[in-house]
């Protein structure tokens, strides 16, 4: 039998909370670096990644936030 690894497992819950969530006609945005956030980036309306994602989450991402500290101004 075919053990999956936390992160698989993290992977897939993300995946199918966001089907969930966007089958309910809600506005979703996830946030993830990693590739293992990528099927879960995917299937969302804003897909938000952080400073030096993966190369596949970076061109999954709508929004790349390029600094750890955002501060913002408003007017």
């Amino acid at each position: 039998m075919n053990r999956l690894s936390k992160t698989k497992v993290s992977a897939l819950i993300d995946y199918l909370i966001t089907l969930s969530r966007k089958n309910k006609q809600k506005v979703l945005a996830v946030m993830g670096d990693g590739i293992n956030d990528v099927s879960a980036i995917n299937v969302t309306e804003v897909a938000i990644s952080v400073e030096n994602p993966v190369d596949v989450a970076r061109e999954a991402a709508d929004v790349v936030l390029m600094k750890k500290n955002l501060t913002l101004n408003w007017y």
